[in-house]
């Protein structure tokens, strides 16, 4: 199965309803995951949605 990520803009003209979380992360975590995102031209948003699809696949 092929998981879609859609960006939060996208998502907002779907009139899908949006949930705000609150990520508590480490100085050194969060120059990683803006490292990532700079690298990989996304959003921040996309990329931490990515990371909860992924992880919930797991399940």
């Amino acid at each position: 199965m092929k998981t879609e990520y859609k960006t939060i803009e996208s998502l907002v003209s779907l009139n899908e309803k949006l949930v705000e979380i609150e990520l508590m992360v480490t100085p050194e975590e969060l120059k990683t995951f803006a490292t990532y995102c700079i690298k990989n031209d996304i959003k921040f948003n996309d990329w931490i949605r990515k990371l909860a699809y992924d992880d919930l696949s797991k399940i």
